[in-house]
């Protein structure tokens, strides 16, 4: 019975522990906040120009909000894509760890 259970417990580990997600690390650039429109009225809202290539934040503080504000941005890029309403393209999307003002 021991052994049964010392197998349920260590199976239970396993399983666990390969459930785990793994973190990607934080990437450090210079950005450009670009806004196009609100989303209300077909707009895209705010995304983040990095290497010349637009990049959607799933959150961007409203004090960093500024169409052409070049800031300095710590993030992880994600799995999923952003598509706006009228848009056939699809954006990266990222997830900022850190932002400040350049």
């Amino acid at each position: 019975m021991k052994k049964l259970i010392t197998l349920v417990l260590l199976a239970t580990l396993l399983f666990i522990a390969g459930c785990e997600k793994k973190e990607s690390k934080a990437i450090k650039q210079e950005a450009t906040v670009i806004y196009e429109g609100p989303l209300a009225l077909d707009g895209c809202g705010y995304f983040l120009l990095i290497n010349d290539i637009k990049y959607k934040p799933i959150e961007l503080k409203e004090a960093f909000s500024v169409d052409g504000l070049v800031v300095n941005v710590d993030y992880q890029l994600l799995d999923t894509k952003w598509q706006c309403n009228w848009q056939e393209k699809k954006y990266d999307q990222i997830k900022i760890i850190h932002i400040s003002k350049k």
